[in-house]
């Protein structure tokens, strides 16, 4: 016998006038425990009266009925008193309080939602007091960005002090033409750097170092990373060359099935990536100093005099296979067009 068909002889029972679930437990083979709870499940009233063979606790008890009558959640009261929940769980129904704790606890939390509500409607109000009295361009940038992150993350457990820092340091680094990780971010109001992220998304900015807002991948590039795919160059080699992030790239590759032949390095000494090597040798064209094109290709000193001292030859392979990856020729080892 399946639950629906249980469910329609406890009503039929019911109906007949049987209050004791001990008797509707023998028509089923059941236990009159069981039979409480198909009705519960089932949300099937009854006319059955609290036994101390069902129930677990029928004494009457002050301190539970002062935190039931408060309407504090199950955790709490648990928490509260030592036991668990589903010792409260247990009482509220032997002692005839769970319908009004339930319709209690409804409105408890929708009392709960229009107090944060009003909160984060007068943290906004102040928000915007505060960067009217100081109007300059940067407590401005700061404080529309702000109601952003209170907008859109109201959850959010950073202070508005904590926030208008986070931002701060944000327009500064700009401004000064620097980039600040997710982490440096994070350790400027100690927070983790998901939590920066967080914050920085839902202050409507994006990250420094990426920009993460989609756009149209042209046919150029396209068919460029079709080719790419069968080169020996890396994820991040494709990118820097064809002008996308790594994270295009990284899809576009994935739905190819077939084999990739294994990522080159160049030098024999030193393992130099196509798009570092490519970098240096950038720079130094541009006449960039020795600490500028390190910083520039994210090189090491050792590393960008291994690849000017090995120019002659690491030089060609670059260009050879920007040719293979353009199809058209190539006369610098740096992308022809990004």
């Amino acid at each position: 016998m399946n639950l629906e068909q249980r469910t329609e002889v406890i009503k039929d029972a019911i109906q007949r006038g049987i209050d004791d679930p001990n008797d509707i437990g023998e028509l089923l083979g059941l236990k009159a425990s069981t039979i409480v709870r198909i009705c519960r499940h089932e949300s099937i009233d009854t006319p059955f009266k609290p036994d101390p063979l069902i129930y677990v606790e029928t004494k009457n008890d002050p301190e539970k009925d002062r935190l039931i009558s408060q309407f504090r959640s199950l955790p709490e009261m648990a928490r509260r008193l030592g036991t668990t929940r589903q010792n409260i769980h247990q009482y509220l129904w032997s002692s005839g309080q769970h319908a009004v704790w339930k319709a209690g606890r409804a409105q408890s939390k929708s009392a709960e939602k229009s107090q944060k509500e009003e909160m984060y409607s007068r943290l906004a109000a102040g928000i915007r007091a505060f960067g009217t009295i100081i109007a300059s361009p940067r407590s401005l940038f700061i404080y529309n960005h702000a109601l952003n992150v209170f907008s859109n993350a109201p959850k959010t457990r950073l202070s508005l002090h904590e926030v208008w820092e986070l931002l701060g340091a944000y327009h500064d680094a700009g401004q000064h033409g620097q980039k600040l990780s997710y982490s440096q971010l994070g350790d400027v109001v100690g927070i983790s750097t998901m939590g920066a992220r967080n914050i920085i998304r839902a202050a409507e900015l994006s990250s420094m170092y990426y920009n993460t807002r989609l756009h149209r991948t042209s046919g150029m590039q396209i068919q460029a990373m079709d080719r790419a795919y069968l080169l020996p160059l890396s994820t991040a080699d494709t990118a820097h060359f064809v002008g996308v992030h790594p994270q295009v790239v990284y899809r576009h590759f994935s739905k190819n099935q077939e084999k990739r032949p294994e990522r080159e390095f160049l030098g024999s000494i030193l393992s130099i990536s196509f798009k570092k090597a490519s970098m240096v040798y950038e720079a130094y064209d541009a006449g960039f100093s020795r600490q500028d094109i390190c910083e520039y290709s994210g090189a090491t000193s050792r590393q960008v005099r291994y690849v000017m001292n090995k120019r002659g030859s690491i030089q060609p392979r670059i260009i050879s296979v920007l040719q293979d990856l353009f199809e058209q020729p190539v006369e610098q080892p740096y992308s022809p067009f990004f």
